[in-house]
């Protein structure tokens, strides 16, 4: 049976030829010199930066739906990443009591729902099924690293730049375009080959995705990127300034790095939610 994050991983692949078709566009315009084509190649470059952050944006949504269709199809309850049971059964707990008792209720409820998932099991071989909805972030905010960082920490994931910090996905920040291009396929075909069943088979090794020391107050070089990518989006979208701010070379950049962080969450919660660290 195809897993729903090999469907994904598909139906992401069109999202990011979209944007590269459109640089493409931009790049054929960027040489003429008539009005026309200069102010065609304004508007699609500011387009490219919107859509950019909005594919971001449509991204964590949609994995994380995924994500968790998959944990219930293939993971029983009482296997699933203890940090997935403990938020998902804290969305059932009002959280205004002492921190004493809101652990002592967490606690009693996982082992009421394990109890139950084993029943299930016993009985006809199904299994309590986990809700993607606590897992989002309700108010709809932009992809900002602390947004992406209390996503991830709910799949088990603490602290997901310190993952991505000086890992091969790192190439994107070393002017290497073509390089990055190469990963940016090798991963696709990784993910696209290996998840099609489960168990996956995915090779992991070659990311070096292991999490670096890093203090809160240093960021890398991915919160650096984020910033700078809303930012961009924000002085669009808010009318702080009507001219075009990147060029098709810069936001070609920002592609491959819009493209390797999503990458490197994939690879990261598939590997803590269905193979152990």
């Amino acid at each position: 049976m195809q897993s729903n994050i090999n469907q994904y991983i598909n139906k992401l692949s069109d999202r990011h030829d979209e944007i590269s078709l459109l640089i493409k566009y931009a790049e054929d315009l960027f040489d003429k010199t008539d009005d026309n084509s200069k102010k065609l190649y304004s508007s699609i470059c500011r387009s490219i930066s919107i859509l950019l952050v909005s594919h971001l944006e449509g991204f964590i949504k949609d994995f994380v739906k995924e994500l968790i269709l998959d944990i219930n199809q293939f993971v029983a309850f009482k296997d699933i990443n203890k940090n997935v049971k403990r938020h998902y059964v804290s969305s059932f707990i009002i959280n205004n009591e002492n921190k004493k008792l809101y652990e002592e209720k967490i606690k009693n409820l996982i082992a009421k729902f394990e109890s139950i998932d084993e029943k299930l099991e016993l009985a006809d071989g199904k299994y309590i099924t986990v809700s993607y909805e606590p897992f989002l972030y309700k108010d709809n905010k932009n992809p900002k690293a602390d947004i992406l960082t209390y996503i991830c920490k709910n799949f088990g994931i603490d602290n997901i730049f310190g993952y991505l910090k000086d890992s091969t996905l790192e190439i994107v920040f070393e002017n290497d375009r073509i390089g990055a291009n190469n990963l940016i396929d090798e991963i696709y075909q990784n993910l696209k080959d290996n998840t099609l069943n489960y168990p996956f088979n995915i090779n992991y090794d070659a990311y070096q995705l292991e999490k670096s020391v890093t203090t809160k107050a240093e960021k890398t070089n991915w919160e650096f990127f984020l910033e700078d990518l809303l930012n961009t989006r924000h002085n669009i979208v808010h009318g702080a300034t009507l001219e075009n701010i990147k060029s098709h070379t810069e936001l070609k950049d920002l592609e491959q790095k819009t493209i390797l962080i999503q990458y490197g969450i994939i690879l990261l919660l598939i590997k803590n939610n269905f193979t152990p660290f």
